[in-house]
């Protein structure tokens, strides 16, 4: 991820998620549940999800997402409102969870090879990466 999405709601790490995942098994919807905004009623709907145990799809996998975690709220003139709360929370942690990066480790990584018992491996540190060329079956 960049760090915090730039209009602070969850909608943006859908796009971020579906480049580290390539819309693979690891995008799998945990949350059995999902939301509709009502504006008759000017409340949230809870339906059944049908994405549940699934990965997020390809095609609208961005509406699944939004309707699992942060429904859209539509307002009095017609325009899309969206809002910071995260519904499902723990169904969206256990989706990001396995695919969080952070940005310590330069400072960590001596703590990390201390514990692990690793040596410091300065003389690869000089290494250049390599294009391997893709096989006929890839």
């Amino acid at each position: 991820m960049s760090g915090t999405p730039t209009r602070n709601n969850i909608l943006e790490i859908y796009n971020q998620v579906e480049i580290l995942c390539r819309n693979s098994a690891n995008m799998i919807c945990w949350a059995e549940t999902q939301w509709e905004y009502d504006r008759s009623s000017r409340d949230y709907n809870e339906e059944r999800n049908p994405n549940y145990l699934k990965p997020f799809p390809a095609w609208g996998g961005h509406k699944a997402f939004e309707r699992t975690f942060s429904p859209r709220k539509v307002t009095c003139f017609g325009a899309n409102e969206t809002n910071q709360d995260i519904i499902n929370a723990e169904k969206f942690k256990q989706l990001i969870e396995p695919i969080r990066f952070t940005r310590i480790y330069d400072v960590e990584k001596p703590r990390i090879n201390l514990i692990l018992g690793i040596e410091d491996m300065d003389e690869y540190k000089d290494w250049k990466p390599v294009i391997v060329p893709m096989s006929e079956h890839e």
